[in-house]
């Protein structure tokens, strides 16, 4: 997550976001847990955006809606192209084949902004690192930073328009309210359905919004180049500032290892980390940098404040990969684990030095130069000759995203082909070759390699059509009732329906259930929960009770 930038540069605020970074790369790596590295960027990236956005809004000179959002989409967007195509092309290369269409999916997902969404409703929780895993799961959490920026710019902007004397006072009034609500929402959520809650850009706003509050107390800012005002927070004296930095650094740091953030995050336990953000940044407000704010403004903490979003970016494809193209765990084997950091380092430094720093705007763009002016697009994409080279790199990474169509279109025909093979019982007598009279041919090739076979599970699994073993309520519609599309399979357009009750010895049926449906002209639904067969008496396998299924 990077900065969209602000008046007031705080380096001890960098260096927090390296510690963040740290955090998630270390996690992810070696512990294999949540830390709350995302949680402090998103609380971060609102302590400048809304008082700098509110300062457009208000400045006759400010930068317009669409050349802030220009301005956000550049700083953001290059370089997460060219590890999108870089990944996918690696990816390509070097995972097993029947993972190159949710690769391309999960690719064009990423450079849409939709991640959060395609994980939300795909009903995939936020896993560990594996080799079937998505490297773009990660991404998540930029899609989210995003569509919360446009849609604040939005409202900002509006309400701007609206009242012509929109105040810093009503925009806090505001956000606050919106906050709250927020974080409401994801304390809800977390007790409904936290698959979906950890990647809910509502239940994200808060963290964000909570950023953009203390901003505001901490860091005022001037409407019309004047002296802004004096902060409403004083700044606090030496030695509480000593303990409330290295109190809340601990905080941070400690909160992987005390909760599940898979678990936990956005619902009320985020507040442990985030008020130990905060009190590391009252902890840096003026004066000199005492304690933890010597540490975070020291040389490498600085740098790695200053990669941090490439290092975010590269460390989890590098990670994934990695681990599915070798079969090394990081956890096990420390050495592959360092290794895997220190190639994610030089690759964020690398693309810092030669991405991000010569793609940054410098200077602004005059507001009169409005969106449909050749000369505001100039001024907003121009670089210098000595950059083009970043530019090659963009188009060659976006040239790879593009081949993702063709893979979906690859593995369609993988499929007919299987299919065809299917087809032959000459070659693949299947059941046929239980009769007496059949032949089967010796050493013929298993279709498809053994390496490249997905999980052997029915349709209605990855549709989301069976009740889970603690649900009672009916799932007539895919993705848990979460789609409009009917759970039906064979001819969907058929009068003639049959239900398939039952649990998993009923579900195995579904993929010839469909087939034959097709060809006979009947719809079947099924209506299945685990452990239930179709006699509800039947126990469970641990010979208890099981009610749910009666109900």
């Amino acid at each position: 997550m990077a900065s969209t930038g602000g008046k007031k540069f705080r380096n001890d605020i960098e260096g927090l976001r390296g510690f963040a970074i740290a955090l998630v790369v270390i996690f992810h790596v070696f512990v294999g847990k949540v830390s709350s590295g995302v949680d402090v960027f998103l609380l971060l990236g609102g302590v400048f955006f809304f008082g700098s956005q509110l300062a457009n809004a208000r400045n006759p000179k400010g930068l317009t809606f669409v050349q802030s959002l220009v301005r956000i989409i550049r700083r953001l967007f290059p370089l997460l192209a060219v590890v999108v195509g870089a990944t996918l092309a690696a990816g390509l290369l070097l995972m097993p084949r029947i993972q190159h269409l949710p690769l391309a999916k999960d690719a064009v997902g990423a450079l849409a902004y939709v991640t959060n969404w395609q994980l939300a409703f795909s009903g995939r929780d936020y896993n560990t690192a594996s080799s079937t895993v998505s490297p773009f799961q990660h991404l998540w959490s930029m899609s989210a930073q995003l569509q919360i920026y446009v849609a604040s710019l939005i409202a900002v902007t509006l309400i701007a328009l609206i009242f012509r004397r929109f105040s810093r006072k009503a925009l806090a009034v505001i956000l606050t309210a919106v906050t709250v609500l927020s974080f409401a929402f994801a304390t809800y959520q977390h007790g409904q359905d936290q698959a979906v809650n950890y990647y809910h850009s509502f239940s994200r706003f808060w963290e964000i919004g909570l950023g953009g509050l203390l901003g505001m107390l901490i860091m005022p800012r001037s409407d019309h180049g004047e002296k802004p005002p004096a902060p409403i927070v004083p700044p606090l004296n030496t030695w509480v500032r000593q303990i409330f930095g290295w109190l809340g650094l601990i905080m941070i740091a400690s909160t992987g290892l005390i909760m599940d953030g898979a678990q936990t995050f956005p619902g009320p336990g985020t507040l442990f980390p985030l008020v130990g953000a905060v009190m590391v940044i009252l902890a840096g407000q003026n004066g000199k940098p005492v304690g933890v704010t010597r540490f975070l403004e020291s040389r490498f903490m600085q740098f790695l404040g200053r990669i941090s979003y490439a290092l975010y970016l590269w460390h989890w494809p590098l990670l994934i990969i990695l681990v599915s193209y070798t079969g090394y765990d990081a956890q096990a084997q420390p050495l592959f684990g360092v290794a895997i950091i220190a190639a994610s380092v030089v690759m964020a430094w690398l693309s810092n030095r030669f991405i991000e720093r010569p793609l940054r705007q410098t200077g602004r763009p005059r507001r009169a130069h409005v969106l449909w002016t050749p000369s505001y697009w100039w001024e907003s994409i121009r670089v210098w000759p000595k950059t083009a080279y970043a530019m090659v790199i963009i188009l060659i990474a976006g040239a790879v995203a593009a081949t993702a169509p063709m893979v979906a279109k690859n593995q369609v025909e993988e499929g007919e082909e299987l299919w065809r093979l299917a087809s032959n019982v000459d070659n693949y007598p299947g059941p046929l070759a239980f009769s007496n009279d059949a032949f089967v041919p010796p050493r013929q090739p298993l279709a498809p390699p053994f390496e490249e076979m997905g999980p052997l599970l029915p349709p209605t699994q990855p549709d989301g059509c069976q009740i889970g073993f603690d649900e009672d309520h009916l799932i007539l519609k895919r993705n848990f009732n979460r789609s409009e599309e009917d759970c039906a399979y064979g001819d969907l357009n058929s009068e003639r329906t049959v239900y398939v009750i039952g649990g998993s010895h009923s579900e195995q049926f579904i993929p010839a259930l469909d087939e034959v449906g097709r060809r006979q002209g009947v719809k079947f639904m099924p209506i299945l929960k685990m452990g239930c067969a179709v006699n509800a008496n039947i126990p469970k396998w641990d010979g208890s009770d099981n009610p749910s299924c009666r109900s």
